[in-house]
């Protein structure tokens, strides 16, 4: 219990809410089938050598499927995005069906969401570490390319916002 008699993981939850994150689809290819689902931790860690970080839930099933396939993409979502936010989040059978792929150059890594997303990074994994009830996914980035300069959609105390300009 933290001092106010809130269970502490209620409390955490609260305050992560305040942390606006960008909201990006994590891909990836495995045995010829590409897979994706939607992840808001996500966050630099090094820029020698150039590595970042995503965190997804052990029981979202995609932290075996990163593991298999040895690399990802991520697709940082752009602004007018939520209906992809929504559908990659979501336990449709085809999250892809509608949106416009594009190959990866880095083996492993998933389709490209040119559509979608106003930058992306492909990465190789470099180390996993399990914590708590996620899995955390180190790749180092092989290939990184701003598509637009539209700006990123965010999640924001439990639901997607606008960045807003200084």
């Amino acid at each position: 219990m933290g001092s106010s008699g809130i269970p502490v993981a209620e409390t955490l939850r609260e305050i992560m809410s305040n942390c606006a994150a960008s909201v990006t689809v994590v891909t990836c290819r495995v045995g010829g089938r590409d897979h994706g689902l939607t992840v808001s931790a996500f966050t630099s860690v090094s820029m020698q050598p150039p590595l970042v970080l995503v965190c997804i839930g052990g029981e979202a099933g995609g932290g075996e499927m990163l593991r298999r396939a040895g690399g990802f993409t991520v697709n940082l979502l752009r602004l007018g995005t939520v209906a992809a936010a929504q559908r990659f989040s979501s336990p449709e059978e085809d999250r892809f069906a509608g949106f416009t792929r594009q190959p990866p150059s880095v083996p492993g890594a998933g389709p490209i969401l040119p559509g979608q997303a106003h930058a992306y990074l492909e990465c190789r994994i470099v180390d996993s570490v399990e914590a708590g009830d996620h899995i955390i996914f180190i790749g180092q980035v092989e290939k990184a390319d701003r598509l637009n300069t539209d700006p990123p959609l965010v999640y924001w105390r439990r639901s997607y916002a606008r960045p807003a300009p200084d």
